[in-house]
């Protein structure tokens, strides 16, 4: 009946503060229904809630099993799984992160290509030099038939 009471009065104090937020009960209840509640929330990091899920776990499991030994290598259990998901979801960050920093930096280079150098002329062809005829090298040399 006290739970039920005490739901009833939050219930009431947050309703008040949303619907009217000028009102003298919601400038009392704001400090301690919303101020002081988000105030101890902030400093919550991702490792107080590991350990609430492995504390809740282990508390699981030792009361379904009994003994404080095994509930503390259940607790053992429990969190190497999640330092296991935990790196193959960091492993799996990083490996998107650089296939998309590749992707960038291609799409960058593609974007900025063009305006990177100005474009050169075509480069021309050395002129052509006329091809010059020159006689074979063998004895049918009319100069030498006549030296023999």
């Amino acid at each position: 009946m006290a739970m039920t009471a005490l739901a009833g009065f939050l219930a009431i104090g947050w309703l008040t503060i949303a619907l009217a937020p000028g009102s003298p009960l919601a400038r009392l209840v704001k400090p301690w229904l919303v101020d002081w509640p988000a105030a101890k929330l902030i400093g919550i990091e991702r490792r107080h809630l590991i350990f609430l899920v492995v504390a809740i776990l282990s508390a699981q499991a030792l009361m379904s099993v009994g003994m404080p030994d095994v509930g503390v290598a259940l607790a053992w259990d429990v969190s190497s799984y999640i330092d296991l998901a935990l790196l193959g979801w960091t492993l799996a960050a990083a490996t998107n992160l650089k296939a998309a920093a590749r992707l960038v930096a291609e799409q960058w280079c593609t974007f900025r290509r063009p305006t990177a150098r100005p474009a050169r002329p075509r480069a021309r062809r050395a002129p052509r030099r006329p091809s010059v005829i020159r006689p074979a090298n063998d004895d049918d040399h009319p100069a030498r038939k006549r030296a023999a």
